[in-house]
Parts: structure tokens; sequence; C-alpha cells
């Protein structure tokens, strides 16, 4: 990227984040997800570091929060409250740690730092006067913000009244620090001025939002947008209704706190909820655990919270780090992997399927998205690319659905520069140049020419494949060697190789055939599900050949069906069940599946299952990663019980089975009132 370039993105990305910044803390309107949001300011605040002579006053890296609405008094803060720079990894986090170091004069492990939840709420200060509740003000702009007494006063967290120390208080302060509580106590006049965040628990959340559908309003998006359009009324008793709770999380006042965990103990002993989850370290490495532990601890934590913030530990360092920008150099917030992320497309490239469907797919600059490094996503076919409107070289927002595969959820018009190209898929096959056809009332152009080489390819792949017979060594670049060496043309020629046609190929060598031959020998034992899958019929999944294998007891039984027993099965529609009889009645297959057994291929059909155990009759989702199970062992032994696992959630969904970075799926299932599992109780139920 050169200078007039990187001017014009960081020109294009201010307009688009302020626009997103005042929907949000302005209007409390969610037009970007927050991880979406985050990734294009680290974008900006990246660009700005590298050309800071592009750095404006008004740049959103410049400023804290949103306008102060019409109809709220204004309420000058008497510190201004500032925003924090992001970090997301270690790295990062090694940079800001090293640079705090640079200016302190200090050396690695030397500074202390103490970390806490970053919550997902809505700022607010609240002041004392003589003890007593005085006011209660939102951030606003960073330097004044909205009154909001009335509402602030009906959240139950929030003391309304504080007590001089008492003997247990200044006992448990001289604990901390011998002296400084009964010091405290002889001197503090009940002035106090406490910043924190109210918020909403997940369980109230769900509560108040069946409280709204059963008044026919529209629920809420999230814990977030409840806090604010709740604490944000110039009616108080909505407030009220609204179930808002309160963090506090820092402490304006003086009162003899060294660091950053005294004040943390010093606003507890006063009375103020604060989080529980703490630590106190020196190095990278004592963060990354705590944020890891945090992350997988998000589902089993009743409110939201997207990182950790880190600080400089003791007062006196803070000072000397002071504040650059929009905020405090001696904070960061380490913020969890993004669930989505922006990114550019580099280009749209066409890859043809083993059934010769063309696919479009996004060649994306490398993004983070949940825990995945991205690179490429589908765009499925050209009515997704007209509804997307998307454009090579468009900023555009990733996913990973079903917190696996990779997608596309929007564009970003607002980023675009003049340079973007429109895509259109060819009428003629990349490979074999033949005439691509689109069926009427049919989505997806396809290559009818069955000797295409790229379908030939994706077939043989799918057919060795996990999913399929599972033949390790066989990768994509093995197969094309094989072909090109003229042994292997087709299923049959792979079920049939040689040691000694293997061991001569140039790099081959005798164990690399030795385990090539014995990995295909195990194959052909094949469960009577996988061997359904790899015939590679269009439209049979991993699901519907477990259903298939569960309705017939044999490979024979299965070819001599009728399209009225497969469509009696309850999983199967009509396509799927015209795709089988076609599949299964033309004379190639079935040559197919006897070369199978002529070449000493033997099926494994499953035993009359017991349909005895907990999940029986049960539909079971599962998401995330777990410490004893491998998913295919899950899957296994829930089926094993007569249940059937599925790949979405919903309102037929009995149990979601939630392990440690659940994603998406744990939000949808606790929203449709899913029973959610999680490893502790599934290692019961087991």
């Amino acid at each position: 990227m050169n200078v007039r370039e990187a001017k014009q993105r960081i020109e294009v990305l201010k307009k688009e984040i302020n626009l997103h910044r005042s929907n949000y803390h302005t209007y409390n309107t969610e037009t970007i997800s927050d991880s979406a949001l985050d990734t294009l300011k680290h974008e900006l605040a990246n660009l700005e570091a590298d050309y800071p002579q592009f750095i404006t006053p008004d740049s959103p890296t410049q400023r804290v929060g949103g306008d102060v609405l019409d109809g709220f008094i204004k309420q000058e803060h008497t510190v201004p409250m500032m925003s924090l720079a992001d970090v997301f990894n270690s790295d990062e986090l090694r940079d800001w740690m090293q640079r705090n170091q640079k200016i302190l004069g200090q050396s690695e492990g030397e500074i202390e730092y103490f970390a806490e939840l970053k919550l997902d709420g809505l700022a607010v200060s609240v002041g004392y006067q003589d003890y007593q509740l005085t006011y209660g003000a939102t951030r606003g702009n960073g330097v004044i913000g909205e009154n909001v007494t009335h509402n602030v006063k009906t959240i139950h967290d929030i003391p309304l009244r504080l007590n001089a120390l008492d003997v247990v208080q200044r006992d448990a302060l001289n604990a901390v620090r011998p002296g400084w509580g009964t010091s405290l106590a002889d001197r503090w006049d009940g002035t106090l001025e406490v910043r924190g965040e109210v918020y909403v628990r997940q369980s109230d959340f769900e509560q108040v939002n069946r409280e709204m559908l059963q008044q026919h309003k529209s629920p809420f998006a999230n814990t977030r947008n409840l806090a604010a359009g709740s604490l944000r009324q110039l009616d108080s008793s909505i407030a009220a209704e609204r179930k808002l709770s309160f963090f506090a999380w820092a402490l304006v006042t003086d009162l003899g706190q060294q660091s950053q965990y005294e004040e943390w103990c010093l606003l507890k002993v006063l009375g103020f909820p604060v989080v529980a989850e703490t630590l106190r370290g020196y190095e990278v490495k004592d963060f990354e655990h705590f944020h890891q532990e945090m992350y997988n601890k998000r589902s089993r934590i009743d409110f939201a919270y997207d990182g950790v913030v880190i600080k400089v530990n003791h007062k006196d360092l803070q000072s000397q780090l002071g504040f650059i920008g929009k905020g405090p150099r001696f904070m960061i917030a380490y913020k969890f992997e993004a669930e989505e992320a922006t990114t550019k497309i580099q280009d749209i490239q066409v890859q043809v399927g083993r059934t010769g469907k063309i696919t479009p797919v996004a060649i994306m600059e490398p993004v983070h998205v949940y825990g995945v490094t991205v690179t490429q996503a589908s765009l499925h076919n050209q009515d997704e690319i007209d509804r997307l409107g998307v454009r090579i070289g468009d900023t555009v927002v990733v996913r990973r659905a079903g917190d696996v595969i990779p997608e596309i959820v929007r564009v970003l018009p607002g980023l675009r520069v003049g340079r973007e190209r429109k895509f259109q898929i060819p009428f003629q096959c990349p490979v074999c140049q033949t005439d691509l056809i689109q069926k009427e009332g049919q989505v997806n152009r396809m290559c009818p020419n069955l000797q295409c080489p790229a379908r030939t390819m994706r077939h043989l792949t799918y057919f060795v494949s996990k999913q399929a017979f599972d033949i390790r060594g066989l990768s994509e670049k093995m197969l094309e060697k094989l072909e090109n060496a003229g042994l292997v043309q087709n299923e049959e020629d792979i079920l049939n190789l040689r040691y000694d046609d293997l061991r001569v190929l140039p790099g081959m060598g005798d164990v690399s055939a030795h385990n090539i031959v014995t990995a295909v020998q195990k194959a052909k034992h094949i469960s009577f599900a996988r061997f359904i899958q790899a015939l590679g019929i269009p439209h049979i999944g991993e699901q519907t050949a477990k259903s298939l294998a569960r309705n017939f007891d044999s490979i024979q039984s299965l070819m001599q069906a009728t399209l009225d027993e497969f469509t009696s099965i309850d999983d199967i529609g009509d396509t799927v069940a015209r795709s089988l009889v076609e599949y299964l009645e033309k004379q190639s297959n079935q040559e197919k599946i006897q070369k199978f057994f002529e070449a000493g291929g033997i099926i494994q059909y499953p035993q009359a299952s017991s349909q005895v155990g907990f999940f029986c009759g049960k539909t079971v989702v599962i998401t995330g990663s777990f410490e004893q199970y491998a998913r295919p062992d899950l899957v296994r032994k829930i089926e094993q019980q007569g249940g059937k696992v599925s790949s979405s959630v919903s309102s037929q969904t009995d149990y979601l089975l939630a392990g440690t970075k659940a994603g998406s799926k744990l939000n949808k299932a606790k929203s449709l009132n899913v029973d959610i599992l999680d490893e502790h109780t599934l290692q019961n139920v087991l």
C-alpha cells in the first residue's frame, strides 16, 4: 500500500467507523457486530501508526463514545471517561508491555499488572456527597455525559447511601495494607466518585425478551442494547422493570489506594459489587492463560464480557505512563477472538466440484476469525453474489458459520474507493471449456462433462477422504501423482493399488508404499453408512447416509428400494429420493458397487440398536471442543443410545452439547430454551 492508498483507506475507514459508532453509542442500534467493528478500528489504528501524518482530531481513534441525546441534562465529568486501546493476540500484548518497560526504564518481568474482565455494558459514573448518592451519568462523549440519576437509583447494586467505615471495614483494609483502614476511617468525609458498568445478566435478558414477545414488541438484539436502552430512558419506571445490574471497576477519588488491586479491594469493602475474576501477574504468559480461561468460562458466567482489561497495578507507575490520544497508556483491552471480522476480497475464483457444480470462491486477505486464520469463503452461486452485491476489492464482514465454515455476511460499500470490480460466473467450465448448464429452477451452473479432469479428481479426493473411505496418505496431491503415472483413473484403481507399483514411483519409497497399501486394505472394511456416503450420490451427506443405513439392512435392499420407500423415511424428501433412485438405477453405478466387492471390500452392517439411553429419540447438536471426547466419538455414542445428531439448532433440538468456544449456537440454543449440557454433565449421562 502506497501513501496515497493509505490516506484514501484511512478516510473511508473513519467515515464507516463513525457511522456505526454513532448508531451504537447514540441511538443504541447495532448496525455491525462488535467484533467486526473492532477489526475496522484496529485496522485504522495500525494505519495511523504507520502514517501518523494522516491522524486528525476527528478520527475515531482520538475520541470516545457518542453524542449526548436531547432530553437529558448534561453532566460534565470531573475526569474524562476515556476509552481503551485494543490488542487481539499475545504478540500485540507483548509489544504493549515492552513499550511500558521502555518508558519506565524497567526490565521484563519487573512491572506488576492487574487484570479483570472487560464487561459488555454501558459505562457510567456515580457520585456521592456526604455519603449520599447525588448523581449518575453515562460516558457520553467522554467529557460530557447524560445525567441519568433517576434511572441509576433503580439499580439495586448501586448503594443509595454509604456509611462511615465501621470496625469490620477498617480491619479488612488494614489486612490489605497495615494502617490504611484506620487512616481512611479518620479522614474520609463521604465524598466519592465511582465508575463502572451497567449491564443485564443473561438470565434477565432472556426473561425481558420473553416479556417483549408476549407484548408483541421486538426483542432486544443483545444484553448491551438492553442495558443502554433501559438506562437512557426519561421514564425511570422503564429502567426499574429491566433488571439492570452494576459492577464497579474504578475509583476516581483518591482514598489512599496505592495500586489497582487495593482499589478493587476498597470498592468491595465500601459495598460496591466487583468482578470476582481477577489476576495479578508480571508476564505475557500469565495473562495468556487468564485470557483463555476466561474465554472458556463464558458459557458458565451469567453476564457478557468480550475480553480482559489489563492495567499497570501500581498507581505511581500509572501516573508516569500517563495518557496518549483517547486513552491511558497504562491499561489495555485484550479482546477475545472475533466471531466476525472484516477483510478485503483479493479475487474471486471458480471451482469445479465432483458433481460438476461450479462454485465461486472469494480469495481474501488473511483474517483471524474465532481462532482460525481464514483466507477463502464460498460464495455459493451467482444469485448469492448478486444478493450480497460483492465485488473484487470489497471490504466484507466474515464469520465462521456453524463455528466451522467461513462465510461472508455482508459487504461494506461505504469503504469502496472506485477500483472494485463486479464478477460474473463464466458460461464455460474453467477446466475443460465445456459449456455449462443451468436447469430451470436451479441456482447452480454445472459442468456436464463426466470426463472433466476437475470432476474426476474431486470425486476421487472425496472417495478417499475421512468422511468416506478414510484412506490415509492419499492426498489430492498424491492422487494427481498416481493419475499422472497411469495408476489411478477411478475408484476401482484405488482399491487395487499394489505395493510393487507404488514403490517404484519417484519420491515414494518402500515405507510410503507400504503405508498406502496398508491403509487401502484397512479401508476395505467400511461401515454401511460411510459406504453410502462414499458413493458420492448427489444430496447425500453424512446424516442422510446414516439414516439410510438404519432403514435398510443391506446394500442389496437399498439398491432395490423404490421412490416411495425412500420418501417414507422421515428426513428424506422428494429431491433426495429421486437422486437416490436415479443413481442406483444406472448400470455404471451398479457395476462400481460390484467392483468394490470384487476388490475384497466388506460392508460392516450396524447391529440392531437397543434404542435405550439418555439420548434415545432426541435430536442433539454439538458445538465447541471437549477435553475428554473427540467429536466423532460423541456422535457415535449418541447414535448408539438412539439419538440423532443435527448440525444446526432449531426449535426441534432437544439438547445442545456445549464445549469450550461454543460460539453462536450456544446463544441460539439459549434463545430457544434448548437444554444445554456441559462436558461435566455429559460425562454423567454417557
